[in-house]
């Protein structure tokens, strides 16, 4: 069984009614014809209010007149919304919200009232002229209480010294100039917690520590620039601090220079220095190489002979350290 269609040509929506689709069959109820009908919009009507020839939009006003009734309450109000005065006493200044000007709506908006706020009073504390933060108390002096220090006691300032015997320098923290501070407190701690961590990694299987090892060469290599910065840092801060450590080791290092050398053999190994001034790094063939490492190092029995020597850049001297020089290569992947 066919669905039959709509009668009206070229329509061929399903009937709904009376052999109509829905839309012929609204328009013939409406209507009374199926043809489209055109919208007639009604001619526009002028606001209610004598002397406003503007269109009204709801109960008879315009849309000056409707926002003035639903604020004001009055059509008749000449005047705007937020000009008025301030309706506080001896206050002649514009409104700005709520009848109040911008002072009085401020205070009124903080403390619930437009009355002049009462004067702040000052910490109970002798000699302290902060304002009270609570419990009668400055900020300053109501950290002291609650850790339970001496309310009346001096602030601590640079310029009091330290607190140990003999010394003159200005204080750091907890009485302390910044040397026995961290004489003090600082170094127990950092040997403790090397010591725990010497025996976490004493606790790790070769495949953890292979892991391991892995992970910092990665970090080195990420982060290199910044970490041969912080160590030139370190060299210089501490070189200033205490020198006696470092030119200890220096001598030593020359120590170790002359160890099985002759006369004749310190020439040829000045000769060869001069002559591979000019040459690429030993081990990655960087053109900028400007240093002269021993390929097994010094530390290790390895002497400045000259068939010892290799140029090498600053990376690659610095990351070999006191490894040996075939050792190096293999870890880095250059061999």
């Amino acid at each position: 069984m066919t669905k039959r269609t709509c009668s009206v040509p070229e329509c061929e929506r399903p009937t709904v009614g009376r052999g109509l689709c829905r839309m012929h069959y609204q328009r013939m109820r409406t209507h009374g014809t199926t043809d489209p009908v055109p919208r007639q919009k009604a001619a526009p009507k002028p606001c209610s209010v004598d002397g406003c020839e503007s269109d009204q939009i709801a109960r008879g006003l315009c849309n000056k007149h409707y926002q003035r009734m639903a604020i004001k309450g009055s059509v008749a109000d000449p005047t705007p919304r937020g000009r008025s005065i301030c309706t506080v006493e001896d206050c002649d200044e514009l409104c700005v919200g709520r009848g109040f000007c911008a002072k009085h709506y401020r205070r009124f908006m903080h403390h619930g009232s437009t009355d002049t706020v009462r004067q702040r009073t000052v910490c109970s504390v002798e000699a302290c002229d902060r304002f009270v933060n609570a419990e009668g108390l400055c900020q300053f002096h109501l950290r002291r209480a609650r850790k339970g220090t001496d309310l009346l006691a001096p602030k601590r300032s640079p310029r009091q010294g330290c607190e140990a015997e003999g010394c003159d320098q200005p204080h750091h923290c907890r009485g302390l100039c910044e040397k026995h501070y961290h004489e003090r407190y600082t170094k127990p701690k950092r040997a403790q917690y090397e010591q725990a961590r010497r025996e976490r990694l004493a606790a790790l299987s070769p495949v953890e520590k292979a892991a391991l090892r892995e992970e910092r060469r990665r970090y080195y290599q990420e982060n290199r620039e910044r970490i041969q910065e912080q160590r030139k840092a370190a060299y210089v801060r501490q070189y200033a601090e205490d020198p006696a450590p470092w030119r200890a080791a220096k001598s030593r290092r020359r120590m170790r220079l002359d160890r099985k050398m002759t006369r004749e053999d310190a020439r040829i190994s000045t000769d060869y220095r001069r002559a591979i001034v000019n040459d690429a790094c030993f081990y990655c063939s960087a053109t900028e190489a400007d240093c002269v490492d021993h390929f097994f190092p010094l530390a290790k029995g390895g002497t400045d002979h000259w068939w010892n020597l290799v140029r090498a850049c600053t990376s690659c001297n610095g990351s070999k350290h006191a490894k040996c020089g075939t050792r190096f290569m293999l870890m880095v992947g250059l061999l």
